[in-house]
């Protein structure tokens, strides 16, 4: 929020009624390691005009988050073609405000964890076996909830936004909505399976291409995004 005491430490300040995009400013000191950022996206072209054109005017916009701590940003995805296959991870690392297929608007400091780079290396290993991929669903199990579940695993000073939440407690609150979108989730998984054959196995091999660009799960290497992750052997 404006009258936060980390506002002025986050990279690219706007109003969450503004929107438009922000970017980083040569004016904002650098936010220290510890200090944990939520970094958010347009999903895509379609829902960043839906925002700027109506959503964010009926205080429901919808976004991808990621969570930046110590250098590094994690959120939560699926995969096409691993809905039945829950050793993959959902739990994915990148350069902050870098998500791949992703248009960055703005970041949003909630101030410092107080726990040591190795505890929270600890917490994100364990959310790998928590979060698998093929536990996503739209509105209920998404890339918002799991970034306010690490964020209040990081017990941050300040808040996860209520404004970044508004659609899934829209939905959460309306039981025909809810009802709506489950089927449609459900409906859109067959869809991706069915024009994704292959399985993981597959998920893997497409998406090898970019693990040369793409960092280790490590905060100490700075190159990239991992990909497809497995949870457990």
């Amino acid at each position: 929020t404006p009258s936060s005491p980390y506002a002025k430490r986050a990279t690219g300040a706007f109003h969450a009624q503004d929107g438009a995009s922000a970017s980083p400013s040569a004016h904002s000191p650098p936010a220290p390691k510890s200090d944990v950022l939520l970094h958010v996206y347009h999903c895509d072209a379609v829902t960043g005009f839906l925002n700027q054109a109506v959503l964010l005017h009926a205080e429901i916009p919808i976004y991808h988050v990621g969570v930046e701590v110590y250098g590094r940003e994690w959120s939560f995805q699926y995969f096409e073609n691993a809905w039945h296959d829950a050793s993959i991870s959902g739990v994915q690392t990148c350069q902050p405000r870098r998500a791949s297929g992703y248009e960055y608007v703005r970041s949003v400091n909630l101030g410092p964890t107080r726990l040591p780079e190795a505890e929270v290396i600890a917490i994100i290993t364990a959310l790998r076996f928590e979060w698998p991929a093929c536990s996503y669903h739209i509105t209920r199990r998404n890339c918002v909830s799991f970034a306010e579940e690490l964020v209040s695993r990081l017990g941050t000073p300040e808040a996860f936004p209520t404004w970044l939440r508004a659609i899934l407690d829209a939905s959460k609150n309306n039981a025909a909505a809810d009802t709506i979108m489950d089927y449609t989730w459900a409906m859109s998984k067959w869809w991706m399976a069915r024009n994704r054959p292959g399985g993981a196995a597959h998920a893997l091999e497409r998406r090898a291409s970019l693990s040369s660009s793409f960092g280790c799960l490590s905060f100490m290497d700075y190159s990239g995004c991992t990909s497809l992750v497995k949870a457990s052997n």
